[in-house]
């Protein structure tokens, strides 16, 4: 199997569309209207990343993004972070994918700002792994609505967009 083809499967558009799906649940637990769609591409970048899923998933309703994410204690973060910026690029496709299968899957509104019709709860995810995904979607979805979106690209020096 080429690494080509592995890469497909890991980041198939039915597993990417559910990352999608309770990014956007989580996104409209704090604004109904939904999430700026530029958004979107960022979420593989963290959510792919042990180190910034294992932050999101520990992350509560009332978390933020500097509660979470800011804490630049550690090397790992720092460079965790550095790398946003390329890694919205290098995923933007699987992201479009995972669009295109959700909009055919559910109803989804994409405009100045994205949201879902049927929210979802990453609670209801069978398996561990799963669900640990989900989860860290989930809150990233969250701590984002929090944040006005420029805010989010100036503080992670993302321009990929």
């Amino acid at each position: 199997m080429k690494s080509e083809d592995l890469v497909n499967l890991m980041l198939s558009p039915l597993w990417v569309s559910k990352l999608l799906h309770h990014f956007l649940s989580g996104a409209q637990q704090v604004n109904p209207k939904g999430i700026k769609t530029e958004l979107l591409y960022v979420l593989l970048p963290f959510i792919i990343d042990d180190v910034t899923r294992e932050k999101l998933s520990r992350a509560m309703i009332k978390s933020t993004f500097s509660s979470i994410l800011k804490n630049k204690d550690t090397l790992e973060i720092k460079n965790s972070l550095l790398n946003k910026n390329n890694q919205v690029e290098q995923y933007r496709e699987f992201t479009n994918r995972g669009i295109i299968y959700l909009g055919n899957i559910e109803t989804l509104k994409i405009d100045r700002l994205t949201s879902i019709e049927n929210i979802i709860k990453f609670q209801k995810e069978k398996q561990d792994i799963n669900r640990n995904y989900c989860k860290a979607a989930y809150y990233l979805g969250v701590i984002f609505a929090k944040e006005d979106y420029r805010n989010v690209f100036v503080k992670l020096g993302i321009t990929n967009i």
